[in-house]
């Protein structure tokens, strides 16, 4: 199962960017850096790619090797129509995605 240990973003456009509720509207994750292990080599992959993949059946989580937190991440589609991703624990939407390094 890959693990996403860090996020790149980029900052959204203001004028015709609609922010989901409860996230950070200045910026949206474009890709992510991941990896088979915790601690193997990693991969970048689009948020797209990232995307069609969960939506396929492959499971993901994330992995923030400065604390060692987890959680599963699941394929969304905002408002706008644009594929995003969030993580979830116990059913729940969480940060974690959000909290992981930049890259």
């Amino acid at each position: 199962m890959p693990f996403i240990r860090a996020i790149r973003t980029l900052p959204h456009d203001t004028d015709t960017a609609v922010a989901p509720p409860g996230t950070e509207a200045a910026e949206h994750v474009v890709a992510v850096l991941h990896s088979v292990t915790t601690t193997g080599p990693t991969t970048t992959t689009s948020v797209i790619g990232v995307h069609r993949r969960i939506v396929s059946g492959e499971r993901f989580r994330t992995f923030d090797e400065r604390n060692h937190h987890q959680a599963d991440v699941v394929a969304r589609i905002g408002p706008d129509g644009r594929r995003l991703l969030a993580t979830t624990i116990d059913g729940r939407t969480t940060q974690h995605l959000r909290n992981l390094p930049r890259f």
